[in-house]
């Protein structure tokens, strides 16, 4: 009896010697012969994997292809990192390319299959707004635009407004696709919020313009009636707009003048109207205008009650005065000597008490400086 068991264990040994065990190249055990190790691992994909960003958590997961005839166990490495469990959650804390594995064994643990992929890993993305303009007025726009760099593209982009100003999140205004937007009124500041593919989300720098009132003009003169010849002094006072400014006066559509102030004489007479267009730092202009009423220059002749009238004859002389500004002054002279002057003075009485020839002259002035002569010859006998 206990040959015969040495003869059934040799037996069991050369049976056992000659089952050929093979390995596949996809990690399951086969045998020929008697022994049956378990069921194979079905062929399987890692789920999930793709591009991400650094931080940004990755959920793995399993896809087989054909249902696992037992209870399949799994084992997860990637990164320094391992897990259990037919889902694997982790983030990667550095860029580049990462490998994943997964090992399959079923419940027996004897038979086995693993598989590899990879995740490529950005660095987290990075946004930076500019514009083309700081400062501008009321009607103009601003062009801001953006770059961002690394991430996971493609990306969206939320441009925001401070939370107190009237147009709220300007994303109602733009596609969320736009990494560009324009802006044509004073918020106070702007900035963009851009989410890339992998869900990432990074604020940008913050702009705060500058949008002006458009500017005014008030064009003014230290009279508003002359003469022809005679000098006009001209302003120009500026507001609001952005500084500095320039200026341009015109007159008959001419240019007269590219200063603030300056002085002009006219050499019509009529309403003239001079305007003035102020032409602000960001382009932006503003036009007003002043109207004159410019006189012909003042004229006079002299009347005489007699021409010839004994000595002892009180004479009456008269200013007639044509064009000009009244009203005027008058200096009546005798001979080259002043006899009487005052703004209403326009006539002389006089009474000459010797026989000769008297020069009767008068000087005519007009409310704006300008003057005008005349005289006559009175006989006395």
């Amino acid at each position: 009896m206990r040959w015969g068991k040495v003869i059934i264990s040799r037996k069991l040994l050369a049976i056992i010697a000659a089952i050929v065990i093979t390995t596949s190249g996809v990690g399951y055990a086969v045998a020929s012969g008697a022994i049956y190790l378990g069921p194979k691992v079905p062929g399987f994909n890692i789920t999930g994997i793709g591009t991400t960003d650094v931080g940004v958590s990755v959920h793995f997961g399993v896809s087989f292809s054909s249902a696992p005839a037992s209870t399949p166990y799994y084992l997860w490495f990637a990164n320094g990192q391992s897990g259990t469990g037919e889902y694997f959650t982790m983030s990667f804390s550095s860029p580049g390319i990462h490998n994943i594995s997964l090992q399959v064994s079923m419940s027996n643990n004897h038979t086995k299959r693993i598989e590899y992929a990879i995740e490529t890993v950005n660095p987290d993305p990075t946004v930076k707004i500019s514009e083309n303009k700081n400062t501008i007025d009321a009607g103009q726009n601003i062009s801001f635009s953006s770059s961002v760099s690394g991430g996971t593209g493609p990306f969206t982009y939320s441009w925001f407004a401070p939370a107190n100003n009237p147009f709220g999140n300007l994303t109602q205004f733009y596609d969320n696709s736009d990494p560009n937007v324009q802006l044509y009124s004073d918020i106070g500041g702007i900035n963009l919020v851009v989410t890339d593919a992998a869900g990432f989300s990074v604020s940008s720098n913050v702009l705060s313009p500058v949008i002006n009132t458009d500017p005014f003009v008030t064009a003014s003169s230290n009279t508003t009636y002359t003469d022809v010849g005679s000098s006009v002094t001209f302003s120009a006072s500026s507001y609001y707009g952005t500084a500095p400014y320039s200026y341009s006066w015109t007159w008959n559509g001419n240019i007269i003048s590219t200063l603030q102030d300056f002085s002009y004489s006219f050499d019509q007479s009529g309403q003239q109207y001079v305007y003035v267009t102020v032409t602000d730092k960001v382009g932006m202009t503003t036009s007003d205008s002043i109207l004159i009423e410019v006189e012909k220059s003042p004229t006079v002749s002299i009347t005489a009650s007699e021409q010839d009238a004994p000595a002892g004859t009180q004479i009456s002389f008269l200013a007639n005065v044509n064009n000009g500004l009244g009203p005027f002054s008058y200096q009546w002279y005798i001979n080259g000597s002043l006899v009487t002057s005052g703004d209403y003075g326009s006539a002389l009485y006089y009474t000459f008490n010797g026989a000769a020839n008297y020069i009767i002259s008068v000087i005519v002035t007009d409310q704006v400086g300008e003057t005008a002569t005349a005289q006559m010859t009175e006989t006395i006998t």
